[in-house]
């Protein structure tokens, strides 16, 4: 956008789109190609408007679910993994997958990321794979 220029409504309604998804001033800019600047402005000018309050709860709750559903997948397969003994993803792969996604869920419920423990039942025999 060239300086003193108005922005049009519908580069408005994009940039907070986008920005409701990624939740990142760069990322958006770049999808979009606008200036890095002109998001951050148009985000800080417009982020409380119910709209678009409505519209980031909602991704954010998509998310949340999205995050569940992969880790859960995560946990099946790491379990599937160590019953059969297979190695065909490393296990501390899926492990460190599973505490990103699990921050980032917390995260977009709004939830500290401090301090978390979360309790596992492992199966018998997984002393064999801790390493």
């Amino acid at each position: 956008m060239p300086r003193g220029k108005k922005t049009p409504p519908e580069v408005i309604y994009k940039v907070m789109t986008s920005w409701a998804e990624t939740d990142n001033y760069s990322e958006t800019a770049r999808v979009l190609g606008v200036a890095e600047s002109t998001v951050e402005k148009i985000v800080k000018e417009h982020r409380d408007e119910p709209e678009f309050v409505k519209l980031c709860d909602e991704k954010r709750k998509d998310f949340s679910l999205n995050a569940s559903k992969a880790i859960n997948k995560a946990f099946k397969r790491l379990f599937e993994m160590l019953d059969d003994g297979e190695r065909e993803i490393a296990v501390n792969h899926l492990v460190m997958m599973i505490g990103t996604m699990y921050d980032k869920k917390a995260l977009a419920e709004g939830k500290s990321t401090n301090n978390v423990t979360v309790n596992v039942k492992l199966p018998e025999g997984i002393e064999e794979y801790a390493g």
